[in-house]
């Protein structure tokens, strides 16, 4: 009788390769799901290690993917997905970089649409009133307030 005994390291580790590979993955992420599997830290290291240098996790990957994603179908500013990614422990330089890839002339077009959208849905008659509103709802979006001050203005 042959003894099939199960490496609960390589079990993991498996799991772990799917969760990845579904979608792009946070470190963060990556070692929550480890933490839950019941790794210790020496395993979640060396699974994370092996899983970084194969190539299914990757930090700036998943920054860029994160910022393009958030902007385009969540509408999101750059304030909001810089504190995002802070909270998922990117580092600062890859933030930076997802952060500046967004097209500027497509974040301004954005950001246009918003304010026409959210000044039409108000059934305000006072324009100081309108103008708090539009700005506390764009800032809320994440959207830089002097750049949402200005808009407003033109």
């Amino acid at each position: 009788m042959i003894n099939k005994e199960k490496d609960p390291l390589k079990e993991a580790k498996l799991k772990a390769a799917r969760y990845c590979a579904y979608r792009e993955r946070a470190p963060l992420e990556l070692k929550r799901k480890l933490i839950n599997l019941g790794l210790s830290e020496n395993q979640i290291e060396q699974v994370c290690q092996e899983l970084m240098d194969e190539g299914f996790v990757n930090e700036q990957r998943f920054a860029l993917t994160f910022a393009r994603s958030k902007f385009r179908l969540k509408k999101w500013g750059k304030i909001k997905i810089e504190l995002a990614l802070k909270r998922l422990e990117i580092s600062e330089s890859f933030i930076c970089d997802a952060v500046n890839s967004l097209p500027p002339d497509e974040y301004l077009k954005t950001l246009k649409e918003l304010l026409n959208k959210k000044r039409q849905s108000l059934k305000i008659s006072d324009p100081f009133v309108i103008n708090h509103k539009v700005a506390l709802f764009l800032i809320s979006k994440g959207f830089e307030p002097e750049l949402a001050w200005k808009e407003l203005k033109n």
